[in-house]
C-alpha cells in the first residue's frame, strides 16, 4: 500500500491518501461480527467495505427508502489508485477514464445483491458527457438502470427483487432496444446502414403493476440524422423479461 500511496499525483493531496489508505486499512481487519455496520458516510456519499471489497455509492442512486444503492468497486493496484481524482469543494471522489464495475448494493449491510453491466465510476451520478441515471419503483422491487455517454447509452439493465431484496430477474435492456428499434428501422431505410444506428435511451417509467415504458431514439453518433425515436412496454417476469408493444414517438 506504501508503493500505491507513493504514485498518486500531488494534485490529488493528503486528503485523498488518507481517504484510500482507511479503505485498505478497514479491508484488511474488518469481518461482519467487527463491523455490523460496514457502510457509513464519508464526505460526499456512502462508502461500505464487505467482505474483501470497498464500494463507493452513487449518492444520487440511493432507492426511496434509503435501503439501496448503485455502487462503484474502488481499485486496488497501484496503476488505478494513481488515476482517482479528489473534488476538494465536495470530498467526491472518481476513477478517471472509468472502469470498475458497479454493483446493487443493500445498505443496511453492504452486500452486493446484483452485479450490473455498467462501469460509471464516480460519487456523482454526472461527469461531463457521463451519465449514470438510475429509476427505482417506489416499492423497490424494480430498479432501471442506464449508462449514457453523449451520443447513446453503454449499459442498460433493468432489475426485479422480491421484497427482501432478492434478485428475481436481471435483463439487458439495451440489447433489447437495439434488436427491435433495428428491426423497426429496416423496415423505413434501404441504404443497408441499420447497424451504424445507436440506441440512446432517454427515459423510462415503472407502472404500479411488473410493466414499464422506455423511450429512446437510435441514431448515428456524431451525425446529422435526426434518428428514429420509438418507444416500448415491457413487462418484469419473474424469469424473464417480455417486450409487450412497441411504438414510433414523435418528436
Amino acid at each position: 500500500m506504501i508503493k500505491a500511496l507513493a504514485t498518486f499525483p500531488t494534485t490529488l493531496g493528503m486528503a485523498l491518501s488518507i481517504a484510500v489508505g482507511t479503505f485498505s486499512t478497514a479491508r484488511a481487519n474488518e469481518s461482519e461480527s467487527q463491523n455490523p455496520h460496514p457502510c457509513a458516510r464519508e464526505q460526499a456519499t456512502m462508502v461500505c467495505h464487505r467482505d474483501g471489497w470497498t464500494l463507493r455509492v452513487v449518492e444520487e442512486t440511493i432507492s426511496p427508502s434509503g435501503r439501496y444503492a448503485v455502487a462503484w468497486v474502488v481499485p486496488e493496484d497501484a496503476t488505478a489508485i494513481a488515476r482517482l481524482k479528489l473534488d476538494p469543494t465536495d470530498g467526491s471522489i472518481s476513477f478517471l477514464g472509468g472502469g470498475p464495475e458497479n454493483a446493487v448494493v443493500r445498505l443496511r449491510d453492504g452486500a452486493i445483491i446484483a452485479d450490473a453491466g455498467s462501469t460509471h465510476s464516480g460519487d456523482h451520478e454526472i461527469y461531463n458527457y457521463a451519465e449514470l441515471a438510475v429509476l427505482w419503483s417506489k416499492d423497490e422491487t424494480r430498479l432501471l438502470m442506464r449508462q449514457n455517454d453523449r451520443w447513446d447509452t453503454l449499459a442498460a439493465e433493468v432489475f426485479r427483487f422480491d421484497k427482501a431484496g432478492k434478485l428475481l430477474v436481471r435483463g439487458d435492456l439495451l440489447a433489447i432496444v437495439r434488436r427491435i428499434g433495428r428491426q423497426h428501422l429496416a423496415r423505413r431505410k434501404h441504404d443497408g446502414a441499420v447497424d451504424s444506428y445507436e440506441a440512446h435511451v432517454v427515459a423510462g417509467r415503472f407502472d404500479r403493476g411488473n410493466r414499464m415504458e422506455i423511450k429512446t431514439v437510435l441514431q448515428i453518433p456524431g451525425a446529422d440524422d435526426p434518428g428514429f425515436y420509438f418507444k416500448m412496454r415491457v413487462r418484469l417476469e419473474k424469469r424473464e423479461i417480455r417486450v409487450v408493444d412497441t411504438g414510433r414517438l414523435r418528436r
